[in-house]
């Protein structure tokens, strides 16, 4: 390959193809999806796979049932965590079992 300087420059599978060799994130098995792993290793309740249409719900009407839960739960109030929880339930595509994986490290201190 010729720089436009002039320069005659070895090319290498590097610089033919315009990416670098190896492995990307996606192919390296170290490097897995730990959701996806949780999901098959946890067991959740049959009402799990129902589908609730979220835009029936009034989200308004349930954020305080959720701060009286996750304070039950974790013994002091985490508007934090209660945020979460709501942006969890807002998701284009809420699904409860992804949510008990996402929750579970919060749980588990507690």
């Amino acid at each position: 390959i010729i720089h436009p300087a002039g320069i005659v420059v070895k090319a290498d599978a590097t610089t033919m193809s315009g990416f670098f060799r190896g492995t990307s994130v996606d192919q390296d098995a170290r490097f897995g999806n730990k959701q996806r792993k949780e999901l098959k290793r946890m067991s959740f309740p049959a009402h799990f796979d129902t589908k609730v249409n979220m835009s029936r719900v009034q989200l308004e009407a349930i954020e305080p049932w959720v701060a009286r839960q996750v304070e039950a739960l974790m013994g002091v109030e985490d508007d934090i965590l209660v945020q979460f929880v709501m942006s969890q339930l807002t998701a284009e595509d809420a699904d409860p079992k992804v949510m008990q994986v996402n929750l579970t490290g919060f749980l588990e201190a507690s």
